[in-house]
């Protein structure tokens, strides 16, 4: 299998779970803020969340079956989480 995410998208995932804005994502890496936009949209989607805290948690999460680990399906169909996680407060995502 390939990996879900692209080496780029797993880089700028990396720098959203340090924190960074898309700005200085764009900035660290030469390219322009709606282009990391963009790249946000497309990771958020490939890993069924909604929000980037969502998307570093999922990815970090070795409950989720996919830490270190994301894959990708084939291309033009949006995976599928094997299994939901819930945060500590109960919200599923």
């Amino acid at each position: 299998m390939t990996p879900l995410l692209t080496p780029r998208q797993a880089q700028i995932l990396t720098y959203i779970g340090e924190g960074m804005t898309n700005r200085e994502i764009g900035q660290r890496l030469g390219l322009a803020e709606q282009t990391i936009k963009n790249s946000v949209t497309l990771i958020l989607a490939a890993l069924g969340v909604t929000r980037r805290a969502h998307a570093v948690i999922y990815a970090a999460n070795p409950r989720s079956g996919q830490s270190g680990r994301i894959q990708r399906q084939e291309r033009g169909s949006l995976p599928v989480p094997r299994d939901r996680c819930a945060d500590s407060v109960g919200t599923t995502f």
